[in-house]
């Protein structure tokens, strides 16, 4: 039987009986003090040390590391290892696994730096199965850490941040740097999840991440679902969020409340992701500006690994070159939705490359968005429409709310800060569809973009913990594989 567990449960640090807060001061630290032993006041030198249970990332001691329910302050200042050389393993890879409600946390107080002093690779994150020595390595929790890779330098088709073959770990809180353009073709991210269930990322900062168009991901998944990615700041990389190659998983993953700026491809791109109308894709209330494009959505083979269920709602768009781009033709009822989005400034709101024949509400339904200061509302197949043109010719947006073409009368445009002034006509131009405001009612009206409430917090906070983060959305859950 398969257990279902709430992923607000990662957020917890609730412990057993047997667990125990530990200690790594490099300072005042020793790796000679025992596991039993370790206290604030005789912490261990190293993080390797509360990882591993030894010195030696090569003989790990799992009697002697942190353990389910364990939390592992980590003191302010840098911290130096060696980096494995392998697109996989990390660095600081623990010995052992957490549980769904007691997960193992690396915690930073104050700002905690990672370096190497030799070698290269994934620095932190969590790595199980054959291509790490065998094992499970999951409800592992990273928070509150510092990593530039001008000082841990990854390897090829991998980045600082690995979680691989693992269920239910976390990265939260957390500064990633890449070195900008470092000439790589292959996949070079901040976070990479790979082969993971439950994962989350949350309340990070990636920046810098460049080389290989898209692929240079500030975030990219492989063969993962059940994702909560929310409250990211990601600058400056090829992609934003990139969901890259899921194939056949159906999986759910959800993506809030980033905030996603000058980005070289798409702020937000979906690939393959054959989701299905129970588990689908929701892209919502993000905020993205400044990028080559703003939300991406496209075909691959033309069927079975194509997007399906993609779940576009209540997002703010701002002077992307291409808000909506949507490249190659879509599969037959795809299920697509791009609703109460707030679309503001580019060349278009809507660019699609396929026919206009494509552009069905089978496959993308288009509703009660707002679109304002584009070249035109929507380029298809190089032919421009007007919003008029767009819900006559092509069934979009003209169900009521109808789609309008106003300024939205954000806050502050050039202090970006867009929340809703009192006069915005995009109050109560949006249809609750899915549910955000959780009071199980789909039909009623809210307001269209990423500011639903005005109080709403889109993009990284200055929590390390997350503590004021929004509560993670109900119905939210992880399906455990094995139990």
């Amino acid at each position: 039987m398969k257990t279902l567990i709430s992923v607000v449960v990662l957020a917890l640090c609730a412990a057993t009986a047997d667990a125990k807060n530990l200690y790594v001061n490099r300072q005042t630290g020793s790796d000679a003090t025992s596991y039993a032993e370790n206290s604030e006041s005789r912490p261990w030198a190293t993080i390797g040390r509360a990882a591993w249970g030894s010195t030696s990332r090569s003989a790990p001691n799992a009697n002697e590391a942190a353990r389910a329910g364990d939390v592992v302050a980590v003191a302010a200042g840098t911290y130096t290892t060696v980096g494995t050389g392998n697109r996989y393993e990390v660095a600081y890879n623990p010995i052992n696994s957490g549980s769904p409600s007691n997960p193992i946390v690396f915690q930073g107080n104050g700002t905690v730096v990672l370096t190497y002093s030799s070698g290269a690779g994934p620095m932190i994150g969590a790595c199980g199965g054959a291509v790490c020595g065998g094992g499970n390595r999951d409800y592992i929790a990273w928070r509150g850490f510092t990593i530039n890779e001008a000082n841990a330098l990854s390897v090829s088709d991998t980045g600082p941040v690995v979680f691989v073959n693992t269920v239910g770990s976390m990265l939260e809180g957390s500064e990633i740097t890449g070195v900008g353009n470092n000439g790589r073709q292959d996949n070079y991210t901040g976070v990479r999840i790979d082969t993971g269930r439950g994962v989350i990322v949350r309340n990070n900062r990636i920046a810098n991440f460049l080389g290989y168009g898209r692929n240079s991901a500030g975030i990219m998944t492989y063969y993962s679902g059940q994702l909560l990615i929310e409250n990211n700041e990601i600058t400056n990389t090829g992609s934003g969020i990139y969901l890259k190659a899921n194939f056949n998983n159906t999986d759910w993953v959800t993506i809030r409340y980033n905030h996603i700026h000058g980005i070289q491809t798409g702020g937000i791109d979906v690939h393959r992701q054959p989701s299905t109308a129970s588990a689908p894709v929701k892209i919502y209330q993000n905020v993205i500006r400044n990028s080559s494009a703003g939300i991406k959505l496209h075909g691959f083979d033309g069927e079975a690994t194509d997007a399906r269920n993609v779940k576009i709602v209540n997002n703010t768009l701002v002077n992307n070159t291409q808000n909506m781009h949507i490249l190659y033709a879509m599969v037959d009822n795809a299920g697509h939705m791009f609703w109460n989005n707030l679309v503001y400034g580019g060349n278009n709101g809507v660019y699609m490359e396929g026919p206009a024949g494509n552009v069905t509400p089978a496959r993308i339904d288009f509703e009660h968005n707002l679109y304002f200061g584009s070249g035109s509302v929507a380029e298809v197949a190089t032919v421009g429409y007007s919003l008029a043109s767009w819900k006559n010719s092509l069934s979009q947006d003209s169900a009521a709310p109808a789609a309008i073409s106003q300024n939205p009368n954000f806050v502050n445009l050039s202090g970006f800060d867009f929340r809703l002034q009192a006069s915005s006509p995009a109050r109560n131009l949006g249809v609750d569809a899915l549910d955000l405001d959780n009071d199980g009612n789909t039909t009623e009206l809210i307001a269209a973009g990423a500011y639903i409430t005005g109080n709403e917090t889109i993009g990284r906070t200055s929590s390390a913990s997350g503590s004021s983060l929004p509560s993670t959305p109900t119905g939210l859950r992880i399906v455990v594989p094995g139990q």
